[in-house]
């Protein structure tokens, strides 16, 4: 099981990033997640419940932190997510201008 967000699309957010993105499990959509920016948490909606029982179980066994309830790790899978995306985004920006290296280190 390899759940991904795709379809990524992000704009500024007053308090919290405003987002949204499709959560796919082995590459077939399962529902959307998103925040508005102002400041609430995010709201996931599926296409069945069973998908989302399994999705918010996949993230609280994910979690580093036993005692989120699955919303809080649900958030957490997301923002972590969110944050390789835009990596990744920002290393392909930098590719198209200069050979750049990664150095793994502290």
């Amino acid at each position: 099981m390899k759940y991904e967000l795709k379809a990524i699309k992000m704009a500024g957010g007053d308090e919290t990033p405003r987002f949204e993105a499709n959560i796919t499990l082995d590459g077939k959509k399962i529902g959307i997640a998103y925040n508005e920016g102002c400041g609430v948490c995010n709201f996931y909606q599926f296409i069945n419940n069973a998908d989302g029982e399994k999705f918010f179980a996949f993230c609280k066994e994910q979690s580093t932190e036993k005692e989120d309830d699955a919303n809080d790790a649900a958030e957490s899978w997301t923002y972590a997510e969110l944050d390789k995306w835009e990596e990744r985004k920002t290393l392909l920006r930098w590719s198209k201008k200069a050979t750049i290296f990664i150095v793994k280190g502290d």
